[in-house]
């Protein structure tokens, strides 16, 4: 994805997948509880012609990689971009070349989910198979949902997070339920915490090693965006030692960074020599596997 691509696509349906509604229209122009902070009144807008946004909390606005630089707390364009294609995964929203002045404002129908069930969907499981996770491992972590959207139905993988949402995935999307927050699972061990980016590298690392249970506590962080509740979660914990797990990109080390400084008193390992390479665990995976199905 480049800037082009990426301005094009709707700010309200980034915040849509994001896990944030508006709360009202008003003259052709949305409004939300700020995703950057809580409050009970809604105080930042998104222009839907002009698609840009401005909250008067911060006294800030600007167009969608403006959003993306605070959103994500990153610091540069290239990490909002790679942020921005994590999120929409396959997905193809973006403005028209000309956007109609007379376009309708009314906000479109709210995700509402049908139903969520254990994880047993032929065509979720298949997925997770070419990604090089079996069913059985990705049974005790994952379940699945059922959704509706703009009156069209949809179902992915549900991986429920710690503020009772759940991150979705399919072979064509990337989004959430709820609200976007950090995963915590429990490990053997207490005395260290293993810290990835998403989900499916955290099951990666389970099906490399051929264990169905990670020896230390995971934090998965869904988002580099959360880096500030990874943090004070490592803190509260009390751990000896963090490891990361996280990917080969931009993000991926300036989060490396920030959590070596920001944790010095610590034990911090970069692990991500293990799949050197590959951008990710996932990837390390599945060219295992890959390499193993020639021999």
């Amino acid at each position: 994805m480049n800037t082009y691509q990426a301005k094009r696509l709707r700010l309200k349906d980034i915040l849509a997948t994001l896990g944030h509604e508006p709360n009202k229209v008003l003259q052709g122009e949305l409004w939300y509880l700020s995703p950057f902070r809580q409050e009970t009144e809604p105080s930042f807008k998104i222009n839907l012609e002009r698609n840009v946004w401005y909250d008067f909390g911060l006294g800030a606005g600007g167009n969608i990689i403006d959003f993306g630089l605070k959103y994500f707390q990153v610091s540069t364009v290239a990490a909002v971009l790679h942020e921005l294609e994590a999120l929409i995964g396959g997905q193809k929203t973006v403005l028209p070349l000309a956007p109609a002045k007379n376009a309708p404002t009314e906000p479109e129908e709210s995700f509402k989910v049908q139903k969520i069930a254990p994880l047993q969907n032929v065509a979720l499981l298949k997925y997770l198979a070419s990604r090089g996770i079996e069913a059985a491992l990705a049974q005790s972590y994952v379940q699945e949902i059922y959704y509706t959207r703009q009156n069209k139905r949809y179902f992915s993988l549900a991986f429920p997070n710690a503020s009772g949402g759940y991150e979705l995935r399919n072979a064509y999307f990337k989004g959430v339920h709820g609200h976007k927050d950090v995963s915590l699972i429990n490990g053997a061990s207490t005395a260290g915490v293993m810290i990835f980016e998403g989900f499916i590298d955290f099951l990666s690392a389970l099906a490399w090693h051929k264990v169905t249970a990670p020896p230390l506590s995971v934090i998965v962080l869904n988002s580099v965006a959360l880096r500030d509740k990874a943090l004070s979660t490592i803190r509260d914990k009390g751990v000896q030692s963090v490891h990361l797990y996280l990917d080969h990109d931009p993000a991926g080390r300036e989060l490396t960074t920030f959590l070596q400084q920001q944790l010095a008193a610590i034990e911090v390992v970069d692990q991500s020599g293990l799949y050197q390479g590959f951008k990710d665990v996932n990837a390390f995976l599945v060219g295992q596997r890959q390499l193993q199905k020639q021999l």
